[in-house]
């Protein structure tokens, strides 16, 4: 086998918006490391999943060969490895070692020279060490997409329940709309911290969804008032930096069983008050001026009568996944201009 690895794999890295090389080993964080006391301590362990990350190459061999360290994070959590050409999974690995090497290989077709995304796990977290082919094949690197899409969210965003690392809506919609993405979700947080809007106005991306609010329901973070304030003063910090960048604001999406859209909370604030109060602020910036804003009512992507689509009551399986991700892919399209 010929191996790239250590820092040569960084050429094949992708989604991921901070790294560093280390041991021989890249380590992909979803937050700002130079800004870690801004977060809150569980966001920042879901923000070391390796989300969205991913390895793109070309190569004419038949078979590829990939090394990563798992450092245990999240060790009840599967830890899936897919193989995808263009919109098709080819194959798919589930392997945890924590504390230890993961060594996965996985057939690719005899079709000649083909480009290939390996999706790292969505939830636990992979540290890659080497890529490798066999002696004769061909392996290089692959320009990205020039739009940069950042998706921030909460577990929805960061692919909660979805099969596949490749099925998750932010890698479904990025594919349909030939753009580069950044899954910035966050599982069991985005309720507004001013700490991620800071980092969000610094980065550097063409193109911004937003999609949260629902943890603020279930944790009884806010109420509607609060709510409303909290979502107006992050978009506003994230527009310090990005005045002009699109921004495509979902709102909650639909909601069942014990978080059902009318159920109130301890506080008695409803999901459906929450979504209006984003529906609020987003209006308020377009009247107020603000032409780089748009709105999808999120019970319009995922509603009242999508329960089966959303079996936990608040996560979307893989059928709601390719629901968010065809509704928003063409939007994503036409704010771009493409």
């Amino acid at each position: 086998m010929r191996w790239h690895s250590g820092e040569d794999l960084l050429p094949f890295l992708r989604g991921a918006p901070f790294v560093d090389v280390a041991e021989g080993r890249l380590h992909v964080t979803r937050l700002d490391p130079a800004d870690s006391l801004s977060y809150p301590v569980g966001a920042w362990q879901h923000a070391l999943s390796t989300a969205g990350v991913r390895l793109v190459f070309s190569t004419t061999a038949n078979k590829i060969s990939f090394r990563a360290w798992d450092p245990g994070l999240q060790p009840e959590e599967e830890g899936i490895v897919s193989l995808w050409l263009e919109d098709s999974r080819l194959a798919a690995s589930n392997q945890r070692n924590p504390g230890d090497e993961v060594q996965v290989e996985l057939a690719l077709p005899a079709q000649g020279e083909q480009t290939y995304s390996l999706y790292l796990p969505y939830i636990s977290r992979l540290e890659p060490m080497a890529l490798g082919v066999p002696d004769g094949a061909t392996l290089s690197s692959v320009d990205p997409p020039p739009h940069v899409w950042a998706a921030y969210g909460d577990s929805i965003t960061q692919g909660r329940t979805a099969s596949d690392p490749g099925l998750t809506y932010v890698a479904q919609a990025a594919r349909l709309a030939g753009v580069e993405p950044l899954n910035l979700g966050y599982r069991g947080w985005a309720r507004g911290e001013p700490g991620a809007a800071h980092m969000l106005a610094a980065m550097n991306f063409d193109i911004l969804s937003i999609l949260m609010g629902v943890n603020v329901r279930v944790s009884s973070w806010l109420d509607a008032a609060a709510w409303r304030e909290t979502f107006r003063n992050f978009i506003e910090l994230v527009r310090l930096g990005h005045p002009t960048t699109p921004i495509l604001v979902m709102s909650i999406l639909s909601c069942h069983g014990e978080f059902a859209d009318a159920t109130p909370n301890a506080r008695g604030v409803t999901m459906n008050a929450l979504r209006e109060a984003e529906h609020d602020v987003v209006s308020q910036r377009i009247a107020g001026g603000d032409a780089h804003i748009r709105l999808i009512d999120g019970s319009s992507i995922l509603g009242p009568n999508d329960a089966a689509l959303i079996p936990d009551g608040t996560h979307p399986n893989d059928t709601g996944m390719n629901l968010i991700a065809t509704r928003i892919a063409p939007v994503l399209r036409e704010m771009l201009e493409l």
